[in-house]
């Protein structure tokens, strides 16, 4: 009987042993600890409408991330960043992705894009066979609904002959592929150029000074002074126009001319 009992206990703790757990790597996170060095880590700010309101970080590494202080500079829907950051062990009422302190931040900006005139590329402040081209004008904003930040550009020819001529250059952002060009738009010579912006949350008209419908978010609006078809160069200009664009599928098009 004893020795049956030896063996029942016996048995009793090697399936013990056995069933204990197993490290599983796979578990391994990647998101920052509040114990040792801060991470690195490649994001998209977006803005979240809960509680107010705020500014959240979406990781490439599939985490969400809610920094506790984020730099004005930085509250930019869209805008992508790389930080180093490290988990902050804090209850929010935000309730929303992992509390982190950033350690370290800036902007991933692409390369400078590929400007152009009548198709061809041209280089800034550096004389040409037609002039000299410089940049009169920018603006940021996203124009095809990808959480990235596009870029809409004046650009003004100093010809060798009389002519001052404008043109329009739209760039999306590819993220790491770079600037690519949606399309370029001759506005005119001898133009006097008014303001240039593309609308998104926030955005007001810089005409009535009245906000930008939500319906409108995306579009870029360009603003000018321009001599009408019959008028001599030598005169003030008798037009005013605003033209909006659209970016659809990846093609710049024209909307309208007032």
């Amino acid at each position: 009987m004893n020795r049956f009992v030896l063996i029942v206990v016996l048995l009793a703790l090697l399936g013990v042993g056995c069933s204990g757990s197993v490290p599983d790597d796979t578990s391994a996170d990647s998101a920052p600890s509040s114990e040792g060095s801060p991470v690195t880590i490649q994001g998209t700010v977006t803005y979240v409408e809960l509680e107010g309101g705020f500014y959240g970080i979406l990781g490439e590494d599939g985490h969400d991330y809610f920094p506790l202080e984020l730099d004005d500079r930085f509250r930019k829907d869209g805008l992508r960043v790389r930080f180093e950051a490290r988990k902050e062990p804090a209850l929010t009422i935000q309730q929303w992705g992992t509390p982190v302190r950033i350690v370290s931040i800036s902007a991933i900006v692409p390369a400078d894009p590929v400007y152009t005139i009548n198709g061809g590329a041209v280089r800034i402040d550096e004389p040409g066979q037609d002039g000299t081209v410089s940049l009169l004008a920018s603006a940021v904003g996203d124009l095809d609904d990808d959480g990235r930040d596009d870029s809409g550009v004046i650009l003004r020819l100093d010809s060798k002959g009389s002519g001052v001529f404008y043109y329009l250059n739209v760039f999306l952002d590819q993220g790491d592929d770079g600037w690519r060009l949606a399309g370029e738009e001759f506005l005119g010579d001898r133009i006097e150029f008014d303001f240039m912006d593309i609308y998104r949350q926030g955005s007001v008209s810089s005409l009535t000074g009245v906000s930008i419908h939500p319906d409108d978010y995306g579009q870029l609006v360009v603003a000018y002074s321009a001599h009408s078809e019959e008028q001599p160069f030598s005169e003030e200009h008798d037009l005013y126009l605003t033209k909006h664009w659209r970016v659809e599928e990846g093609k710049l098009v024209l909307m309208e001319n007032d």
